[in-house]
Parts: C-alpha cells; sequence; structure tokens
C-alpha cells in the first residue's frame, strides 16, 4: 500500500480548501456584525434626527414667544 505524502498535491489542496472555507466563514460572521451595527447606526441616526427636529421646533416656538412679549410690551414698535 503506497504512503501518502502530506505534502502531495491532493492534501495541499485540501489544506486550502480547509482555510479557504475558514476565512470565508469568518468574513461571513464579519460582515454580519457590521450589518448588524449598521442597523443599529441607522436607528440612532434615526433618532437623533428627529430629536434635533423636535430642538429645532421648541426654538422656533422659544422665538415666537419672545417675538410676541416683546410685541406686548411696546405696542408702539
Amino acid at each position: 500500500m503506497p504512503v501518502l505524502d502530506p505534502h502531495s498535491r491532493y492534501h495541499r489542496a485540501q489544506r486550502e480548501k480547509s482555510r479557504f472555507h475558514q476565512l470565508l466563514y469568518q468574513a461571513q460572521e464579519q460582515v454580519s456584525l457590521l450589518e448588524s451595527e449598521r442597523y443599529h447606526l441607522t436607528r440612532e441616526l434615526e433618532r437623533l434626527r428627529n430629536y434635533s427636529w423636535s430642538l429645532y421646533h421648541e426654538y422656533i416656538k422659544g422665538i415666537e414667544k419672545l417675538e410676541e412679549a416683546r410685541k406686548e410690551r411696546s405696542p408702539g414698535c
């Protein structure tokens, strides 16, 4: 029975195939993590955008109230 050389083309190809699948699996895990991070960052961005809009509207309301108060104090202007 012939002894199989561990450095034969077949064994080398099997090791390369195994290494390729291992790297592919790791890459898929990283992509999955990045997609999850992107999802959460997108949600956080939407939350902050909504918060900034509400702050902007409150700012506008405050300015309008100040202008009304000014007009009430000095009706001749």
